[in-house]
């Protein structure tokens, strides 16, 4: 039986979603990578949330979402993979499951969790080897915030990070500050992360509301 996914009123969370069978249908395609941010930036404007982080990969996305008050969890990232699912299957004629089960989900507990999630969010693209800074990789909120260019993409995910306050800029400030290409690729081994699975942000009871 799955485990019930934990829900917490006014809480953040680190969103992964993985597509089907490992496929790495985004990879050399900008297009349906371009087309999952719209549809985020679409689904922002039916349902009230912030997207603290958003980084899509060759094969699976992250996002670090805050639901607002009697918003859900589970019908805002609904709305947003089953779109995604019936265009790309219309678009490519097919059909099927294109996401590997529901999406997974943890609560983001305490102000260390949430730097570390948002450094691993960033950071994802450096781990594949896809590129050596973060900021250069373009479908990520890291990007659109350092931008100087401003496209319609990156203005889009500038619209799902306008509601959010300075302490988060302040920690992509940091994080870029702080980043260093040659130890990139290493494993962060930093507190607050799993000592057996480093570079995964540690659970904790207490939570940022």
């Amino acid at each position: 039986m799955r485990k019930p996914r934990v829900i917490v009123q006014g809480a953040t969370y680190h969103v992964t979603a993985r597509i089907n069978r490992g496929e790495y249908i985004f990879e050399d395609n900008p297009f349906l990578k371009e087309m999952f941010i719209d549809i985020i930036h679409h689904t922002h404007e039916h349902y009230k949330f912030s997207a603290c982080a958003v980084t899509i990969m060759d094969n699976h996305i992250h996002m670090m979402i805050q639901p607002e008050e009697n918003e859900r969890l589970d019908k805002i990232m609904n709305s947003i993979l089953s779109t995604f699912a019936r265009r790309y299957n219309i678009m490519y004629k097919l059909h099927g499951h294109v996401w590997y089960d529901r999406f997974k989900s943890k609560v983001i507990a305490t102000k260390k969790q949430l730097v570390n999630t948002l450094r691993y969010i960033c950071n994802n693209p450096v781990r594949a080897g896809i590129i050596k800074n973060p900021v250069e990789y373009k479908f990520s909120t890291l990007n659109a915030v350092f931008s100087k260019v401003k496209t319609n993409l990156i203005q889009q995910m500038l619209d799902l990070f306008d509601s959010l306050d300075e302490e988060i800029r302040q920690l992509y400030e940091d994080y870029i500050n702080e980043f260093d290409p040659e130890n990139a690729a290493q494993v962060d081994l930093s507190v607050g992360f799993y000592p057996g699975k480093p570079g995964r942000p540690k659970k904790s009871k207490n939570v940022i509301c």
